[in-house]
């Protein structure tokens, strides 16, 4: 077996995660790509059993990223994937940055940062400068400048962040609130998981149509079937409906003084109104 293919062999049974920085530093030797592996699968594991980190799922820009908080960063971090559909343009840096991997083997340099990004925790808006980096595992990574920018103090034990800003109410975020790792994944996650081993169930979820309401089922139309009916058999019979209008106990009709007219001004009144009786534009009225 060629030296190539024992490489080959060795790489596609490990980590997604592992399999992507062998790739990149594409070792030629087989023991210098075992050596490789372990210095990554333990940097992976000190990252993941570290106590002074905290990780979740919290909205950047009204999107739900997956976050690292980490103190040991000394500057904030955004995967340029992430702010893809993102409405806001990178500037420049008046450096370039140089940013080392948890390995060390490696070094990435960037110049782009994200300015004033909206970070949300709860519903406080904290904005901070994200540097663009292609880092993996992570949409964004919270460092050192944005959580000293907000007074921010991280309980490593209990895995709980507070900021205590001057003159607000301390914000809290911890692994059981909002900083909580979202139950939802990806489809690429689910892959990532499903390679190392993991076990996955398949759901088909059908909505089965609902009956229509009835008339037993509403609180308050229950009460009149006889007014909700399910069917509208006919038109309401004909009658007379009496129209009155009840004034409050012990009120009098309001006193009014008929209006007063002349003689000669009744006289012709009257003929006027006889005259449309008798061509039937106007009846008596039959009212007391």
């Amino acid at each position: 077996m060629t030296e190539q293919r024992r490489i080959r062999r060795f790489v596609q049974g490990l980590n997604v995660e592992i399999q992507k920085d062998l790739a990149v530093a594409q070792i030629n030797a087989f023991s210098n790509t075992v050596e490789k592996a372990q210095r990554v699968e333990n940097a992976r594991l000190q990252v993941a059993d570290s106590s002074e980190v905290v990780e979740g799922t919290i909205p950047v820009f009204h999107r739900f990223a997956k976050v690292l908080v980490d103190p040991s960063a000394t500057h904030s971090f955004v995967n340029p994937n992430f702010m893809c559909g993102i409405d806001i343009k990178p500037a420049s840096l008046p450096y370039d940055l140089e940013v080392s991997t948890p390995t060390g083997d490696h070094r990435l340099i960037t110049s782009m940062v994200y300015e004033d990004c909206e970070i949300w925790v709860g519903e406080k808006k904290l904005p901070g400068d994200l540097i663009s980096l292609s880092i993996k595992g992570y949409d964004v990574i919270l460092g050192m400048d944005w959580l000293v920018r907000y007074n921010a103090q991280l309980d490593c034990k209990k895995k709980v962040v507070e900021f205590r800003i001057p003159g607000k109410a301390t914000l809290r975020l911890d692994k059981r609130g909002r900083l909580a790792s979202s139950a939802l994944i990806s489809g690429i996650r689910a892959r990532k998981l499903l390679s190392i081993r993991a076990q996955g169930f398949l759901a088909f979820l059908i909505n089965t149509p609902t009956d229509k309401l009835k008339v037993n089922d509403l609180h308050v139309v229950k009460e009149y079937p006889d007014v909700f009916s399910d069917e509208l058999v006919a038109l309401p019979p004909e009658r007379e409906i009496e129209l009155k209008i009840d004034l409050l106990p012990e009120t009098s009709p309001i006193s009014k003084t008929p209006y007063r007219m002349e003689p000669a001004e009744l006289k012709e009144l009257k003929l006027q109104l006889q005259d449309l009786l008798e061509q039937r534009f106007i009846r008596e009225s039959g009212s007391p």
